[in-house]
């Protein structure tokens, strides 16, 4: 039987890795499902404010939502201080991402990104069969503007910046995101962790039309299942965004829990996400094992202290039902914030492990 005609490119087209279930991870590692401590994909360990499931209730399955999303999108331009006409939602972040892509690359142009950074850029350059240029971070996990001015090219039609970064947690400097905005090309800035951190380049959308802003509602809101995230943009690029994007993918759950979730963006649950952090970086800091990076995100990126197996690390947290997101280059776990028991677990779990690792490293060795 002859092979379905699929694109020439698409076996170079890297998935984006998902996460293991719990369900599979539970079978894996005999611990419940209900029992596992999972911080491995930046959710908000409180869920989302009670008046969005009111809210969700009213919905009329039976209806198609308001493709337009107005009344979302006029909530969203109150909540950023922007017109109406410069939002574009969408569902999740992903797809406002992808949109910008399909809208701006053509095959064989090129986009630059600074890794570690988040993997689906990789994915939505190859389905638009574009390159990816890496200009890698700093120690620090900083941004290094000459380095990506050196790596500039004809071909280069996007610079996309992850701020606070996905996985290291820093947000980049608005100085620096001038800077590459004076490089040339249009200026993705991912901003799916901003409500955890101090500053925000919406400061700078005004006098830079190449400046293009992607949000989500997963994060702070608690709504990471219902796929809802938005974008800020000039007049003309939302115009355009708006053409290129597909009808009806804002379900009215969306649209109704994006609404609740706004009337209460000032509430405590992100302050509370905050502390956390601090608190979780903080004692982090005396772990044997790990080297906690500072956070303006809602997770901890640590390092492999020198000498210790991720692998192993890894592993025995599983084995004690705690899951983490691993990281392979270079060696590092991200550790997502949970609630006050939660993050106890892991604690607990950590010292566990550093005195089992210790103890087979005092081992003597088989005669």
């Amino acid at each position: 039987m002859r092979s379905p005609p699929f694109r020439s490119d698409l076996s170079r087209v890297a998935p984006y890795r998902a996460v293991t279930p719990l369900e599979t991870l539970a079978g894996r590692y005999g611990v419940l499902v209900d029992d596992w401590v999972k911080l491995n994909q930046n959710e908000n360990p409180y869920g989302p404010h009670p008046d969005v499931l009111e809210a969700v209730r009213h919905v009329q399955f039976h209806r198609y939502p308001d493709n337009s999303v107005t009344a979302l999108v006029d909530a969203i331009a109150q909540y950023v201080d922007l017109e109406p006409g410069r939002v574009v939602v969408g569902a999740g972040g992903d797809e406002i991402i992808d949109v910008i892509f399909r809208l701006f690359l053509d095959p064989g142009d090129e986009i630059i990104s600074f890794p570690p950074t988040f993997g689906f850029y990789s994915v939505a350059a190859g389905l638009s069969r574009a390159s990816v240029v890496h200009v890698p971070r700093d120690d620090a996990f900083r941004v290094d503007v000459e380095s990506a001015r050196e790596a500039l090219t004809k071909r280069t039609k996007l610079i996309v910046l992850c701020s606070p970064n996905n996985p290291t947690g820093n947000q980049t400097q608005l100085a620096d995101v001038e800077r590459l905005l004076a490089l040339g090309p249009h200026i993705l800035v991912d901003e799916a962790y901003v409500e955890f951190a101090d500053c925000s380049a919406r400061a700078l959308l005004e006098g830079h039309p190449r400046l293009m802003i992607v949000r989500t509602f997963s994060k702070w809101a608690g709504l990471a299942g219902l796929r809802l995230g938005y974008g800020l943009f000039s007049k003309e690029v939302a115009d355009a965004m708006r053409r290129v994007k597909p009808a009806y993918t804002v379900s009215s759950v969306a649209q109704a829990a994006g609404l609740a979730a706004l009337r209460h963006s000032k509430g405590d649950a992100v302050a509370r996400v905050r502390r956390t952090a601090h608190t979780l970086h903080l004692s982090l800091q005396s772990n044997s094992l790990l080297s906690p990076s500072p956070t303006d995100a809602n997770f901890v990126y640590c390092r492999m202290r020198e000498g210790i197996d991720l692998d192993r690390v890894y592993q025995a947290l599983l084995r004690k039902g705690v899951l983490v997101r691993r990281f392979d280059q270079p060696p590092a776990l991200r550790i997502s914030v949970g609630t006050d028991a939660e993050v106890e677990r892991l604690l607990s779990a950590l010292r566990t492990v550093e005195i089992e690792l210790t103890e087979s490293r005092l081992e003597p060795a088989a005669q």
